[in-house]
């Protein structure tokens, strides 16, 4: 895939230039400070002994100012870096959000999508800032670098020709230290990611019932350590490599710099060098061999940077091929010839024919697995077909599928929240009307009670029909033309179930309704009723006409499941 590298430069430039150019500057000139503080020193040590006092005090004084900017450097720049990761995130963070709206759910399905979006969250987070901070100290890096090679070359060419020996060594090193440890966190990222996993099992409430009534805590408990097992164990076999790779190059290391010693005092005992120089030599190995240091581990850093920002492009890149929607002319839904293969090796829906007119109120009856949910989420626009023609009505919709969402919100927010652009004001009245939705009233605090014990204190758990009651609320009172109701009425039973139906059958009349359902009873509700079967539409109508048909499959599955009721 081809990363898009022109964008993402364009969303981190976008209205912080003024701050990329002070922070270049203030980065460039520390660079260059820290090789003036090592010549100013060499320049103090030199006039010591000399009655120049006034050019003295100048050289401590500027000394002073230069170590002053630098301890000042990391306050500027932690605030400069603070601004920047909060534009960052805010340029960011909206396309991502806008591009997890819009892809195929289909890519939730898979672990590799769902790692990419990990890192890409964490890009957003604090990779790219990390990014921009390394790119500006490999700056300051390279300014002082460029100063010392000066600096050194001045005194003895032989000098620097014996820094950048040791310097290459050293990096070498370092190098291959660090490129082994970002395969090795990249190829530990499925790990991660089951590791995550299994701490939510253990940790959330929503699996503790099923967990201890199943008596699996310390099954699941030994697969997390497992796991956690073979991620430290990796790591140990990667710090004992380089445990010794890193003791071998330490001991030539310091055999070198010790030749390095050597050789200034002995130049310094021949009187070949003066004291101040030798100071000044060894301060600048130090300091050009941290610096060179320093320099690979900012390319290391950076190239995991990059890595992170790859998943964010990769994320972003994201396109379905599908199947280009048409308007409708005639103001229906219409199905032609719809086709949908699970990635490409199973086929879900086969020749699918469907005309869904404004008002319709469509049954779909199937067994598990005959493809119902997935024709519903193709008439939402949640995933696209295969194949085929879709002629789409400029209808809103909503859905309350089987596992809806539960927010952790206030009462009215969760109902509001799938009417974001009204007035929570103007459809109050209908649920504290409706008796079947007093419990709202009997909350704690009413329409104010939070939901969800575990994220607030004084947060309310609802029941299993509550919530579902709660979700029915919030598609009936929106403003969709079309409302889906897979398995709705799930957690109700039979009777409750009946009742709802009765009651919101009313509200309902001028909508467009399509009923996902085992319960065969509710077909009644409809006036056209789709029978699908192994991903394929058996028998459609009435139910009337259906019922009327002896050797019809529909008839067949009423007559069997009514028997559960004699």
């Amino acid at each position: 895939m081809k990363r898009n590298y022109k964008w993402l430069l364009k969303r981190i430039i976008k209205g912080n230039i003024a701050v990329l150019i002070g922070m270049i500057f203030v980065y460039f000139a520390i660079g260059i400070l820290r090789s003036c503080s090592v010549l100013v020193v060499q320049k103090i040590i030199a006039l010591v002994n000399t009655p120049n006092n006034t050019m003295l005090i100048l050289l401590v004084a500027a000394f002073v100012a230069i170590e002053i900017f630098k301890s000042l450097e990391s306050s500027i720049s932690e605030i400069s870096e603070l601004y920047l990761q909060k534009r960052i995130f805010n340029n960011f963070y909206k396309d991502l959000c806008e591009k997890i709206h819009n892809v195929s759910i289909l890519h939730f399905d898979s672990a590799k999508f769902l790692i990419s979006l990990e890192r890409a969250r964490k890009a957003i987070d604090f990779k790219i800032i990390d990014f921009i901070k390394q790119f500006f100290s490999l700056v300051a890096v390279f300014s002082t670098i460029l100063s010392l090679c000066m600096v050194i070359a001045d005194i003895d060419i032989k000098f620097l020709m014996y820094f950048i020996i040791m310097s290459i060594i050293q990096n070498v090193i370092l190098f291959l230290n660090s490129r082994d440890t970002v395969e090795l966190f990249k190829n530990q990222d499925k790990n991660w990611h089951k590791e995550n996993y299994y701490k939510d099992l253990l940790q959330n409430r929503v699996y503790s019932k099923e967990i201890r009534d199943y008596n699996c805590y310390q099954w699941i408990a030994d697969k997390r350590i497992n796991n956690y097992n073979t991620i430290m164990d990796e790591h140990i076999l990667f710090s004992k490599k380089w445990s010794v790779i890193n003791i071998m190059a330490g001991i030539l290391l310091f055999l070198l710099e010790g030749g390095m010693f050597v050789l200034v005092f002995y130049q310094l005992y021949n009187d070949i060098l003066t004291a101040d120089v030798a100071v000044l030599l060894i301060q600048t190995q130090m300091l050009f061999c941290g610096t060179i240091f320093s320099c690979i581990e900012y390319f290391t850093n950076i190239k995991e940077d990059i890595s992170y920002m790859d998943s964010l492009l990769e994320v972003m890149g994201k396109s379905d091929s599908c199947v280009k929607r048409k308007k409708s002319i005639n103001g229906d839904i219409e199905l032609n010839h719809i086709y949908f293969e699970y990635h490409r090796d199973k086929m879900i829906l086969e020749d699918i024919n469907l005309n869904i007119q404004k008002g319709d109120k469509l049954a779909l009856i199937g067994e598990n697995g005959s493809g119902k949910s997935t024709l519903a989420k193709i008439l939402i626009g949640l995933i696209e077909p295969s194949e085929g023609e879709i002629l789409q009505a400029n209808w809103e919709s909503a859905a309350i599928f089987q596992d809806f969402s539960r927010f952790f919100l206030k009462v009215k927010e969760e109902i509001w929240v799938g009417n974001l652009d009204e007035d929570i004001k103007q459809f109050r009245q209908f649920y504290t009307i409706d008796k079947k939705f007093d419990f709202i009233q009997e909350l704690p605090k009413g329409e104010e009670t939070f939901l969800g014990p575990e994220i607030y204190e004084d947060g309310v758990e609802l029941s299993g029909g509550q919530w579902q009651k709660l979700a029915l609320l919030r598609a009936i009172i929106s403003k969709a033309e079309l409302i889906i109701f897979d398995e709705p009425t799930a957690a109700l039973d039979p009777i409750a179930e009946k009742e709802c139906f009765q009651e919101i059958e009313d509200l309902l009349k001028e909508k467009t309704v399509i009923i996902i359902t085992h319960r065969i009873g509710l077909t009644k509700y409809s006036n056209k009723i789709v029978f699908l079967q192994n991903g394929r539409i058996i028998e459609q109508g009435t139910y009337e006409q259906l019922m009327s048909n002896t050797n019809g499959i529909f008839r067949n599955y009423y007559q069997e499941q009514s028997k559960w009721y004699k």
